[in-house]
């Protein structure tokens, strides 16, 4: 059996870059020749989610250089649960990795946490999440798996983690590795893994 990965990102220059690198790497013979046909990319938004008629979207955008120029990132860019199903009817996915935009706009400012380098050279798109209109966590319980809605406490910068943890749910995916920013994010992401995948 072979190996098939995905890699999904919303921002084009991202996704150009990765594959620049893929061809970079096959030519040096980093990579086995069959990288070419196994790992391809794809645009997509993790935070859009279509449910029934209604969309999941997030807020207008105001952008400048390094971003994204588009009011709407979700009208535009096809939620991931449309590529996914695009790539793979029956979207079985073994694994998922995922390092998301986890930096509170607090943080990311100057005074905050953030190193000024990375403030300075690091699309702020990539780096801190896009607060979303509405956002409820519907998590899967009981053998009718009826949709409750679960209180799940989200600190500014956790946005993309229930997004996440609901795909990699749905895509019966085995393995999930989430890059966190401290300890604190990662003891709500680990508990809101809890919630996901107990039922």
């Amino acid at each position: 059996a072979g190996l098939e990965i995905l890699g999904v990102d919303i921002s084009e220059t991202a996704l150009e870059l990765a594959r620049i690198n893929l061809l970079h790497n096959l030519g040096l013979r980093n990579l086995h020749p069959s990288a070419k046909q196994d790992i391809s990319f794809a645009k997509a938004d993790v935070l859009r989610k279509v449910i029934g008629n209604s969309t999941v979207k997030r807020d207008s955008v105001l952008v400048s250089k390094n971003y994204i120029i588009d009011t709407e990132l979700g009208t535009t860019t096809p939620s991931i649960w449309e590529v996914l199903q695009r790539n793979d009817p029956e979207n079985r996915w073994d694994v998922l990795i995922a390092n998301p935009p986890y930096i509170s706009p607090r943080q990311f400012s100057p005074g905050g946490a953030t190193m000024r380098s990375v403030r300075r050279w690091e699309p702020k798109l990539a780096l801190v999440p896009r607060p979303l209109k509405s956002y409820v966590p519907r998590i899967s319980i009981g053998p009718e798996h009826q949709q409750q809605h679960l209180p799940i406490q989200l600190d500014r910068g956790d946005e993309f983690y229930p997004s996440l943890l609901e795909l990699a749910k749905s895509v019966d995916a085995k393995a999930v590795v989430l890059e966190v920013r401290d300890n604190g994010q990662a003891l709500r992401v680990r508990n809101m893994a809890i919630l996901y995948f107990a039922s």
